[in-house]
């Protein structure tokens, strides 16, 4: 990750030092430098911090503020901290972990980020699976990994049911969960908000067309009177580039899920990427805010009922 020996990099460095004089003052200077950071890409933060030791303090806790670990490439850059560094464990808010690695190490790097706001999960771990090895993020170990915002992707919620799991140390003090089932069939995620009770806010994950073929809706709501939203949201991908923005979303009259129950939010995302990272990335930067257009669609829905507006659901 170092961006140092590259000979663009240190032409551009010349080029701050040079716009970024003494006479600025450093409030000012360090304005500059976040807003530059916030909206460009890691590449352009490291290259930002290359410029002063002043710039690296300011701008380290917005490159650590989300991280993403796919791939042995992330786990060494990230776990493999210079010991004068501060701790890139402690500036942590949004993480992003697949369960390709050991689980102990996965619950190490949680246990480690004890500022989390939220945590994305992709996958089970379904072949190394036990109840008696209950390890990584499904842990029921203490641990100061509290995250408020959970996203579960490719998760199977039968698991939960089928090996009678206690609450997961990750999800204690989970009030907004966020589901990608691997199941159509959703009356398996009433056995998971048993055990986590905290949860008021659910939206399940879906990609076009597969949601329109969720089953046992109306028993599932039926079933858990707690939850003050549930977001069906469904991901549509985007050919062409229809529109300027890289995520949108639509407009439509009420889907028949709508009809079930009155907490129920239809959404629909349209981009031009697909992946849970993708969506992990957006979702906590603040590019979809997933609850946000739950209250909006709810908003103009009732507004359009009190005017005997009735529209109909209809895909493009």
């Amino acid at each position: 990750m170092d961006a140092i020996g590259y000979p663009h990099v240190l032409r551009l460095r010349r080029l701050i030092h040079s716009a970024t004089s003494p006479a600025l003052p450093h409030d000012i200077q360090r304005l500059i430098a976040e807003l530059a950071a916030r909206n460009g890409k890691k590449r352009r933060i490291i290259t930002l911090m290359s410029v002063s030791s002043s710039f690296a303090a300011w701008l380290r806790p917005i490159l650590y503020e989300s991280v993403q670990i796919t791939k042995y490439l992330h786990v060494g850059s990230f776990v493999g901290e210079p010991s004068d560094e501060p701790s890139r464990f402690s500036m942590v808010k949004h993480l992003f972990i697949s369960t390709e690695y050991d689980r102990e190490f996965d619950w190490h790097v949680m246990n480690s980020c004890y500022r989390l706001q939220s945590l994305a999960i992709q996958g089970f771990s379904l072949p190394r699976y036990s109840p008696q090895t209950r390890r990584g993020f499904w842990s029921t170990a203490e641990a100061p990994c509290e995250p408020s915002f959970v996203m579960l992707f490719q998760t199977d919620c039968n698991l939960f049911e089928v090996y009678r799991l206690s609450t997961p140390v990750i999800l204690r003090s989970c009030t907004h969960l966020a589901i990608e089932h691997t199941s159509v069939d959703i009356r398996s995620i009433s056995y998971l908000l048993t055990i986590v009770p905290t949860v008021t806010h659910l939206a399940l994950f879906y990609r076009y067309p597969r949601l329109f073929a969720v089953q046992h809706l109306g028993r599932f709501c039926e079933k858990n009177p707690q939850l003050s939203v549930i977001v069906l949201c469904q991901f549509l991908r985007r050919t062409r580039a229809a529109f300027d923005e890289l995520w949108n979303n639509t407009t439509f009259g009420r889907h028949n899920f709508e009809l079930v129950d009155p907490r129920v939010a239809f959404v629909e995302i349209l981009g031009r990427k697909r992946g849970p990272v993708d969506y992990w990335r957006e979702l906590t930067t603040g590019e979809i805010d997933v609850w946000a257009l739950a209250k909006e669609r709810m908003k103009a829905r009732d507004i359009e009922l009190s005017k005997g507006i009735e529209r109909l659901y209809q895909y493009e």
